[in-house]
């Protein structure tokens, strides 16, 4: 990949043999142009008259010098979406997914340093998309780390005199398992199970 700093430009080479070659350039970092050979000749070799140049296909070179710099502008930096999926990692650690979910986190971890290295790389489309993964992935941890996390206070709210209440405690401990694991799905929906036991013997202790 290659980031313009610059515009296309064209320049001239005479070769050995009079021919005049067109170097196709765009600034870039990375090599991102052509050459393309012109079909040029010189004139003036023997009699002094002034230089004809003739040009086949400029239609054509120009279209490519055109591709270039788009192809070059469409892949700047992803300074954004590294910065997004940097700050939602921080969000999800801060809300316990190291601590619930510590393999899924694992992975993202390796996910925004595959972006790093492909940053530093200049590899900054492939870099992108690792960073949206991370990002996605750690936002999607945060939210199930907050469950996790309501799950246990309402357990601990719950009448602890509650005849069902060990019974809950162990699916809640399993629950955890599953997540340190990385076994979301199981987790999640041992946890909503958690969640409707541990508010029914919060509303039955409030009745009483």
């Amino acid at each position: 990949m290659c980031v313009c700093y610059g515009v296309a430009k064209r320049l001239r080479k005479a070769d050995n043999a009079g021919r005049t070659v067109c170097l196709w350039e765009a600034g870039c970092f990375a090599w991102c142009g052509r050459e393309e050979r012109c079909d040029r000749f010189s004139k003036a070799d023997l009699s002094g008259e002034r230089s004809v140049f003739k040009t086949k296909q400029s239609r054509w070179v120009g279209l490519i010098a055109a591709f270039v710099l788009s192809g070059c502008a469409a892949y700047a930096p992803p300074i954004q979406e590294m910065s997004d999926a940097r700050q939602s990692i921080r969000a999800a650690v801060d809300a316990g997914a190291s601590h619930y979910f510590p393999t899924l986190m694992d992975r993202v971890n390796v996910q925004i340093a595959e972006a790093e290295r492909q940053l530093a790389a200049s590899d900054y489309h492939a870099a992108a998309q690792q960073a949206l993964a991370a990002k996605t992935e750690a936002v999607r941890i945060r939210v199930m780390a907050l469950a996790l996390a309501s799950t246990i206070a309402l357990v601990a709210e719950a009448d602890p005199l509650a005849a069902s209440l060990k019974d809950t405690q162990v699916v809640l401990r399993r629950a955890l398992e599953a997540a340190s694991r990385g076994d979301d799905a199981t987790a999640m929906v041992l946890a909503t199970q958690v969640q409707e036991e541990a508010s029914e013997m919060i509303y039955n202790g409030h009745k009483h």
